[in-house]
C-alpha cells in the first residue's frame, strides 16, 4: 500500500493537510485497521503514527502490532524508540486515515473522548451554574416586567402561577411588580385603549337587552336547527369560566345526532383562550399537559376519551378542587427524582357522549343536555344541509363581535353577587344530595347571564354587578326540566313517551323493532330511550343474554311531575309582574325550537318555562321599553343581610 505524498517534515504535507492528529482519533483509526504487513510496512505504519501523535501513540501501536501472529514485545519496544533517535518527517495522520477508511468507513464512529480530569470538571460545572444563573436572573426580569405592564385584573389573574414559575412568594412578586410600575418612565399599561378596542369591536353587543336571544339566532344561522336551547346553555357554560366555579357539561345522544355540531358551532364564537379542545386524551395528558387551565375549559369530544380511572380522578380533581398537584417519579442525570407538577384551575369541562351515563362521580358534576332524536328534527337538519347544498346565502361573519364581547367580560369587572339567593334556596325542595352541587351550578349560570349583560345591570357599592330576577328567569326557563330529571324527581319527555308506548301496544313483551315502528322513530334512538328508561327502572329487559333481541316490559309505575327550581314569581312577589327587568331571553324561545323539532316530547333537553310563571313572563315583555333598564333584584318586603358570595 503507498502512503500519500512526502511533505517537508513539518505540521502540514505538500497539499496542506495535517500531519498530526487528536490521538482518541489516531486509536480509532488504529483500531480497525489489519495487521498482515511484513516487516517494512509494520515500520512504515510506525513511523506515520509517530509523527501523527507527536511521539504520544506507543500503546496505540503495540495494541496494533499485537494483531499479528509474529508479535514481538521488545522489538516493538525497540523500533518505537529507534524513531525517537531519528525521528520521521514525510508521513504522518494521512497515512493513518487512509488505511482506516479503506478497512471500515465508519470508523470515526469509534473515537472515544477522554474524560477531563476532576479540576477541570469542577471549573466547568462553577462556570455552568453562573451562566444558568445569570439566564435565570435575566429571564426573570424580563417576567416581572412583562407582569408590570398588565393590567390589575389581568395581573390578579396570573400573580399565583406567575409566583409558582418564578418559585417566589406571592407577596415578593407582588412587591417587586409595584416597585416596577413605580419606576420613572415605566410604560404605562395599554390594557385600558385594549379594553375600549374590544368594546368597540363587539359593537351593540355589549348593550344588548336579549343577548341569548340573539345567540340563538347567530347559531340557527350557521345551520344549527334544532338545538338552540343546548347552544344557549353552553354559552352561558363557557362564559362560566370567568368565575371560580365554572360550570361543566355533557351532551348526551344517539350517533350522528349532531352533539360535536353543536358544541363546534357554540365555540366559533368564543376567542381561542376561553378553551382548548381535544378528541381524546392519554390517561395521564391533564398535569402533564402545558396548556394554561385557568378560567377555561377543557372539550373533549367523546367521553371515552376520559374513560380510564386515572384520568376520571384527574378530570373530578380539576372540577372539584380547580386544581391538579400531582407528584410523580422521573429519571434523572442523579437518578430517580420525585417531582410535583401543579396545573390551577378553575377549568371547566365539555364533553359528548353517546352513554346514557358518565362515571358515578364525575355524572354529578356534569349538568347533562340531551339531543333531539325526532323525525321532525331529522327533516329539518337535512332541510338545512340541502339549503347549503344549493347554494343557500352564507350567514354573515358576526364571530369576530362575539368573540371581542368574551375577551371584554374577561378584562372588566367579573364579580357578581345574587341578592335572591337564600330567598331561592329556602323554596328549592332538598330532594337529593346532588343539589348541593346542582345549586351551585345554578348560582353560576344566574352570574354568567347578569355577567353578560354587565352594562345593564346595577352595581353594589363595591362596583359588583347585581344579578337581577330576569337572570334566574331566564335561566330557570332554560334548565328547569333538566334539574328535575338530575335529582330523578321528573321524567324526560323521550321516557315517558317510550313507557307509555310500550304500555299501549298492550303485549306482555315488546321488541325493539315494534317499539319504533309505533314511535315513528328508528330502532338506534328508541335502543337509547329504552336503555335511559330500564336505567331509571320504569322498564325491564327480560332477556338475560346479551346480542339476542331485546324483550321490553313494563318496570316500576311513571311518577307525577316535582318541580324544583320555583317560578321567578316567588322572588318578585309581585304577580303583576312589576319590576321585571329587561334582558335575556324571553319564554317564546323555548316553544321556537319546539316548532322546528316536533314539541318537547320528542327532546329530552326541551325545558318549558313553569306555566304559572308564563304569563308573567309575558307580561314583562310586553312592558319592558316602560320599565327602567334595570329592575327589582329582591322581593317587595324581603331583607337580605348578606347577598351571595360574588363569583
Amino acid at each position: 500500500m503507498k502512503p500519500p505524498p512526502a511533505g517537508d517534515g513539518h505540521d502540514r504535507d505538500e497539499e496542506g493537510r495535517d500531519l498530526k492528529a487528536p490521538l482518541p482519533e489516531l486509536e480509532a483509526a488504529m483500531s480497525v485497521i489489519p495487521n498482515n504487513e511484513e516487516w517494512e510496512g509494520w515500520s512504515r505504519i510506525g513511523m506515520a503514527l509517530w509523527v501523527a501523535s507527536g511521539g504520544q501513540g506507543f500503546d496505540a501501536f503495540d495494541a496494533w502490532s499485537k494483531k499479528h501472529p509474529k508479535y514481538d514485545e521488545r522489538n516493538t519496544k525497540m523500533r518505537w524508540g529507534k524513531y525517537y533517535l531519528s525521528p520521521p518527517d514525510r508521513i504522518g495522520a494521512g497515512t493513518i486515515f487512509y488505511l482506516a477508511n479503506q478497512a471500515d468507513p465508519s470508523w470515526r464512529s469509534k473515537i472515544k473522548i477522554p474524560e477531563a480530569p476532576d479540576w477541570q470538571k469542577k471549573e466547568l460545572e462553577k462556570a455552568e451554574r453562573a451562566l444558568a444563573e445569570q439566564e435565570r436572573a435575566l429571564a426573570e426580569k424580563a417576567r416581572i416586567d412583562e407582569l408590570a405592564r398588565m393590567s390589575r385584573v389581568e395581573y390578579d389573574r396570573k400573580r399565583k402561577t406567575a409566583a409558582a414559575d418564578l418559585k417566589i412568594r406571592t407577596k415578593t412578586l407582588d412587591e417587586e411588580v409595584e416597585k416596577r410600575r413605580r419606576q420613572p418612565g415605566a410604560k404605562p399599561s395599554p390594557q385600558p385603549d385594549k379594553i375600549e378596542t374590544l368594546k368597540k369591536t363587539a359593537g351593540d353587543l355589549v348593550q344588548e337587552p336579549d343577548i341569548l336571544d340573539r345567540f340563538g339566532k347567530a347559531v340557527q344561522k350557521r345551520g344549527l336547527i334544532g338545538e338552540t336551547t343546548n347552544a344557549k346553555i353552553l354559552y352561558l357554560t363557557l362564559t362560566s369560566r370567568l368565575f371560580e366555579r365554572p360550570v361543566s357539561v355533557v351532551i348526551k345522544g344517539v350517533s350522528a345526532g349532531g352533539k360535536s355540531f353543536t358544541v363546534e358551532t357554540v365555540l366559533g364564537f368564543f376567542p381561542a383562550e376561553a378553551f382548548f379542545a381535544r378528541t381524546g386524551m392519554s390517561e395521564h395528558a391533564l398535569p402533564y399537559s402545558e396548556e394554561d387551565f385557568q378560567h377555561r375549559h377543557v372539550v373533549v369530544y367523546e367521553a371515552v376519551g376520559l374513560d380510564s380511572e386515572t384520568a376520571s380522578y384527574f378530570i373530578r380533581t380539576l372540577l372539584s378542587e380547580n386544581r391538579i398537584c400531582y407528584e410523580t417519579v422521573e429519571k434523572t442525570s442523579e437518578g430517580l427524582k420525585s417531582r410535583v407538577i401543579k396545573k390551577d384551575g378553575p377549568t371547566g369541562l365539555i364533553t359528548t357522549t353517546t352513554a346514557t351515563a358518565l362515571h358515578p362521580e364525575n355524572e354529578t358534576r356534569l349538568l347533562s343536555l340531551g339531543v333531539i332524536d325526532s323525525p321532525e328534527q331529522t327533516r329539518a337538519v337535512m332541510r338545512s344541509l340541502a339549503n347549503r347544498a344549493a347554494g343557500g346565502q352564507l350567514p354573515e361573519d358576526d364571530q369576530p363581535a362575539w368573540q371581542a364581547l368574551q375577551q371584554w367580560l374577561a378584562a372588566g369587572e367579573r364579580r357578581v353577587v345574587i341578592p335572591y339567593a337564600k330567598v331561592l334556596a329556602e323554596h328549592i325542595p332538598p330532594a337529593a344530595v346532588r343539589l348541593r352541587r346542582d345549586f351551585a351550578t345554578l348560582m353560576s349560570l344566574i352570574a354568567a347571564h347578569a355577567l353578560l349583560h354587565r352594562e345593564l345591570r346595577p352595581k353594589d357599592e363595591k362596583g359588583r354587578i347585581q344579578a337581577t330576577v330576569r337572570d334566574y328567569e331566564v335561566v330557570q326557563g332554560l334548565v328547569a326540566t333538566m334539574f328535575a330529571e338530575g335529582v330523578e324527581a321528573t321524567v324526560p319527555p323521550t321516557v315517558r313517551t317510550t313507557v307509555e308506548a310500550v304500555k299501549a301496544i298492550g303485549s306482555s313483551e315488546v321488541s325493539i323493532a315494534a317499539l319504533a315502528k309505533h314511535l315513528g322513530l328508528d330502532k338506534s334512538s328508541v335502543r337509547s330511550r329504552v336503555r335511559k328508561a330500564i336505567g331509571r327502572g320504569y322498564l325491564i329487559n327480560n332477556e338475560p343474554k346479551e346480542g339476542l333481541p331485546a324483550r321490553i316490559t313494563l318496570g316500576d309505575p311513571l311518577p307525577n311531575e316535582t318541580q324544583i327550581l320555583p317560578g321567578p314569581d316567588v322572588l318578585r312577589g309581585d304577580p303583576g309582574g312589576e319590576g321585571h327587568e329587561t334582558g335575556g331571553i324571553s319564554p317564546r324561545d323555548t316553544e321556537s325550537d319546539e316548532a322546528v323539532s316536533g314539541k318537547a316530547e320528542n327532546s329530552e333537553k326541551s325545558p318549558r318555562i313553569d306555566p304559572k310563571s308564563a304569563p308573567e313572563a309575558e307580561k314583562s315583555t310586553e312592558t319592558k321599553s316602560a320599565e327602567g333598564p334595570h329592575g327589582a333584584s329582591v322581593p317587595p318586603g324581603e331583607t337580605i343581610s348578606e347577598p351571595y358570595p360574588p363569583i
